[in-house]
């Protein structure tokens, strides 16, 4: 079976969820600027941390697609609100992509922080996804490890390159320290953004994160800016 054939139903439709995740977005009030589709977000260098994007939307020319723009994963729950309260998913998912540099690296508790596995352990606990459509991608170049302190997976499974292009899920979660020192010119990273951009074209809700705490020395603006303007021209179907 292919991943892309795996909606992983484990739950049925249930009208508390948006409820409950209206809950949890309310605990991280934003207010993302809206977008033209000439516009990239604002990229803010700084010293001692990687290059942070603005917290910025975007929607597709038939109003069926999410683009959202951040710097924290803490964002990943209110974008997720409205792009349930506009239609473009419902709850509970079918399919969850996480593209991050890291694996399982923070420990869960009640008041979940912003890291791969918190954010993925919490969407399985409240049931807004199964963890059979929980996905992970790490760059081959990673050397983070998953922690052992639990078992995640329980609310993920790690997928290779070619399984994660074989995904079309409705909520794709791009963790900009996934290129952590990739030089432009390396092939590989070519190859991820050729790859990442096929997923795109299949995705319901794109969520790009830069998690500058993560990316100091390793991400330049430039390198950033580069990733962006494949992500939005792929998502606005430019390519």
């Amino acid at each position: 079976m292919k991943y892309s054939e795996n909606f992983g139903h484990e739950f049925e439709q249930r009208p508390g969820l948006a409820v409950e995740l209206q809950k949890i977005a309310e605990r991280f009030p934003v207010t993302p600027r809206q977008l033209t589709s000439d516009q990239l977000p604002v990229i803010r260098p700084h010293d001692r941390v990687g290059p942070e994007l603005e917290t910025a939307y975007l929607d597709d020319v038939e109003q069926k697609r999410l683009l959202f723009y951040g710097d924290g994963h803490g964002l990943l729950f209110p974008f997720l609100n409205k792009a349930v309260k506009k239609g473009i998913v419902q709850l509970p998912l079918r399919q969850v992509l996480n593209l991050d540099f890291h694996a399982d690296i923070a420990t869960y508790t009640q008041h979940f922080v912003s890291h791969t596995a918190s954010w993925q352990r919490y969407g399985v606990d409240k049931g807004f996804w199964g963890n059979s459509s929980s996905y992970n991608w790490q760059p081959e170049h990673s050397t983070a490890k998953p922690r052992r302190d639990f078992t995640p997976e329980q609310f993920r499974q790690s997928v290779s390159a070619e399984q994660a292009a074989d995904l079309a899920p409705d909520l794709l979660s791009i963790d900009i320290d996934f290129f952590n020192d990739l030089d432009p010119k390396n092939p590989k990273f070519s190859e991820y953004l050729e790859t990442l951009k096929q997923i795109i074209s299949k995705s319901k809700c794109v969520f790009v994160f830069s998690s500058s705490g993560w990316t100091g020395g390793k991400v330049t603006p430039e390198t950033l800016r580069q990733i962006i303007e494949n992500i939005q021209n792929t998502f606005l179907k430019k390519d």
